[in-house]
């Protein structure tokens, strides 16, 4: 709803940063060890935005819906980590998600790289 809301507000504008589909479906938990869901007690809302192009305004929208309003909502909410992109890290609010990101995922991150590295599949580590 926050960012229906955001999107509400720019409607007349020339600064709408993002132009596509957005998608709210709800899944069960999820036992997959870097899933958003994975410690889930129930469910898990999932609010994906499609755009065929990006601009300038794309990055830091979403970085200030998510740090001003997503994590003052639901401080333990997860984004989708492989989708945070070098582009959403170049400034200091960027770098304080990508701290956050880390610190929600740091167990589930470790059990992760300790199977990838086991398993020998990605030998160039590059997930």
């Amino acid at each position: 709803m926050l960012l229906l809301m955001r999107f509400i507000k720019k409607k007349d504008s020339d600064e709408f940063p993002i132009s596509g589909p957005m998608e709210l479906r709800f899944t069960g938990k999820s036992e997959v060890v870097l899933s958003p869901a994975r410690h889930s007690a129930s469910h898990t809302g999932w609010l994906e935005l499609l755009s065929g192009r990006s601009n300038d305004l794309y990055y830091p929208f979403i970085s200030d819906v998510i740090a001003t309003e997503w994590w003052d909502i639901e401080p333990q909410a997860k984004v989708h980590w492989g989708k945070w992109s070098p582009g959403q890290i170049d400034t200091e609010q960027g770098l304080a998600h990508r701290k956050k990101i880390k610190e929600l995922f740091a167990d589930d991150m470790k059990l992760f790289l300790e199977a990838r590295d086991e398993s020998g599949v990605d030998p160039d580590n590059m997930f």
